[in-house]
């Protein structure tokens, strides 16, 4: 690392490569636990007449399976029946996970489709499947474990949503995750932990149904309006709440990217889905740095992820309140050489997708900064300038849909002694110019993590600001929208 000291300023050309606390595996595509032959049956209780109603498919070793597994419940949606998940349901098997994809309307006649109706015929099936006779109906239900996930498409990614609060604690049911993908957001509801411990909301930039993909209504929605992120401020010690949420939006991927009528980009939607319920319901904790750290299953796919665990973490700012001079934390906010402004997402950048307020900068000069204090505590208080027990600053930025090219900038952090140290965002990751979308471009936000352990030449234990400086060279005009400033674990 090549340093360069300027009075009490420790510029660094690049950090040191000091987050080395996890592994990445290699891609659940690639592994295969139970590489067998799955076992398959079907089971007739549709509420269509049709029979059957369902597909279960549950993993083997040596041809036969043995004990039981955690299960992924399927939701279609309008257009796709049950029965054309068999990829997706194949791949879960050999990563160790059972599914069950259900029949809850006629995918070719939309007008039998019913939010309501689907949580009663989940509701249903599940009854049949985890009840005394669930064995006549299929014995493959013996093999299926009452740790579970929901995983909707479509409208069906709606619907998950807004059946997990039926179906969490049903029949002796542990709710693990839900799985979004490709939403119709307005047929869902915000989820917590009340309904299950994490969620996942998968979209593509391709996807040209309207009903999932127009600005603002999207899985971009049902990722920011969930898991309380608004009222969890600050914690200062542990906290019986825990709810993760992350989003995965993919270039180039379609609405058909999740099921056997596969579009583009099948494998890494699946490959994030695999991921996603290994961490969840086989405790493969090594899988959220796929979501969390931002490591990739495809380098070849543009990605933009978002990530948030509202316990356990300290918000310096989300630019909910009202008050320009002071930020979330209660630190002063100072401005040098920028114009700004905050308000919803969607009012500051027409297609925005999101449904939290932001702030939007705009710089033309080298040497311009926002900056975001952090308080000195009252007499009795906890000292909210000590990060000896986070690991990571988080952001969430991005550029607006006309941006051209990626931009720069730098992050400084100051302690009590006047020291700062600073290194460039893109040492961590890329504020990269949207997705040109199929009918539209979002000009979607991402989560970008800056481990505190790269600012070595700081006190930690007494930061007293964090500074955007937008001095980097090539990107000393340009525009950000910028959320969520958090010092996480």
């Amino acid at each position: 690392m090549i340093s360069l000291w300027i009075g009490s300023t420790l510029a660094s050309a690049a950090p040191a490569d000091c987050d080395d606390t996890y592994r990445v595996p290699d891609n659940p595509l690639d592994e295969r636990d139970y590489g067998g032959q799955p076992a398959v049956d079907t089971y007739g209780t549709g509420p269509s007449g049709r029979d059957p109603g369902g597909r279960v498919v549950v993993p083997t070793t040596s041809g036969e399976p043995k004990g039981t597994f955690p299960t992924a419940w399927i939701v279609h949606g309008i257009g796709v029946g049950f029965d054309e998940y068999t990829v997706l349901q194949e791949r879960l098997a050999h990563a160790g996970i059972a599914s069950v994809s259900v029949e809850h309307a006629d995918p070719d006649v939309p007008g039998s489709f019913d939010a309501q109706g689907l949580e009663d015929t989940l509701l249903e099936h599940m009854s049949l499947l985890y009840g005394s006779g669930g064995t006549d109906a299929t014995p493959l239900a013996a093999h299926l474990d009452e740790r579970i996930a929901l995983v909707g498409h479509s409208i069906g990614g709606g619907y998950v949503l807004r059946a997990s609060s039926a179906v969490a604690g049903a029949f002796g049911i542990d709710l693990f995750s839900v799985v979004a993908m490709a939403p119709n957001a307005e047929e869902g509801d915000p989820i917590g932990r009340a309904e299950a411990q994490g969620l996942l909301v998968i979209l593509g930039s391709d996807d040209a149904d309207d009903a999932v993909n127009r600005a603002y209504n999207s899985g971009f929605g049902a990722y920011d309006e969930s898991g309380s992120p608004f009222n969890e401020v600050s914690f200062s010690g542990g906290h019986d709440e825990r709810f993760t949420k992350s989003m995965v939006y993919v270039e180039g991927a379609e609405h058909t990217s999740y099921s056997d009528d596969a579009g583009a980009h099948q494998d890494v939607v699946h490959a994030y889905v695999l991921s996603y319920l290994l961490w969840s319901l086989r405790d493969d904790h090594d899988q959220h740095v796929f979501f969390k750290q931002g490591e990739t299953l495809d380098a070849a796919t543009g990605v933009q992820l978002q990530w948030m665990e509202p316990t356990f973490r300290r918000v310096l700012e989300n630019f909910e309140g009202g008050s320009a001079v002071y930020n979330t934390l209660g630190g002063s906010n100072v401005f040098v050489d920028v114009t700004t402004e905050k308000g919803a997402a969607s009012s500051v950048e027409p297609e925005s997708p999101h449904h939290t307020r932001v702030l939007a900068v705009d710089w033309s000069s080298s040497g311009s900064s926002i900056g975001f204090g952090l308080p000195a505590p009252k007499v009795g208080q906890t000292d909210l300038r000590n990060l000896m027990g986070r690991r990571y600053l988080s952001l969430r930025v991005g550029q607006d849909a006309d941006a051209n090219g990626s931009v720069d900038f730098s992050v400084r952090l100051r302690d009590g002694s006047g020291t700062q140290q600073s290194h460039p965002i893109s040492a961590f990751g890329t504020v990269r110019e949207p997705f040109s979308g199929a009918s539209h471009t979002d000009a979607a936000m991402e989560t970008i993590l800056v481990p505190l352990c790269a600012y070595d030449a700081i006190d930690r234990s007494k930061v007293l600001a964090v500074e955007l400086v937008f001095d980097r060279r090539g990107h000393t005009s340009g525009h950000i929208q910028l959320d969520s400033l958090e010092f996480i674990d």
